[in-house]
């Protein structure tokens, strides 16, 4: 492999770090707990990187296989978060739903 494949997969979880804190940033005062959230997975993100930089700087001449399973192990619980981050916005977008219609209950009641 060319150290550019090699930086970009170093590289890879520092960028969604990224997008957890612009993420993070983006969202308003309702949010705080998924903010607080977001930004101590942009921390970690870090971590993952620099265990995909010691996998690569200790198998420079080997087959690459532990670089591989890390891959696979960092898509699997990215894609866990992922999904818990869309059910999260699913379930407050649910909850908004249904205070909007009681609010519009109750002020229907009120006339």
């Amino acid at each position: 492999m060319t150290t550019a494949y090699l930086a970009a997969i170093i590289l890879l979880p520092v960028i969604f770090g990224g997008f957890c804190i612009i993420g993070a940033v983006t969202l308003g005062e309702r949010h705080s707990p998924f903010k607080i959230f977001l930004f101590l997975l942009s921390l970690f993100s870090v971590l993952g990187s620099l265990w995909f930089a010691s996998i690569v700087t200790e198998n420079q001449d080997a087959t690459f296989d532990a670089l591989q399973e890390g891959l696979g192990d960092t898509t699997r619980y990215i894609s866990y978060i992922l999904f818990a981050i869309v059910s999260y916005f699913i379930i407050d977008l649910i909850i908004q739903v249904f205070k909007q219609a009681a609010q519009e209950k109750k002020a229907k009641l009120e006339y």
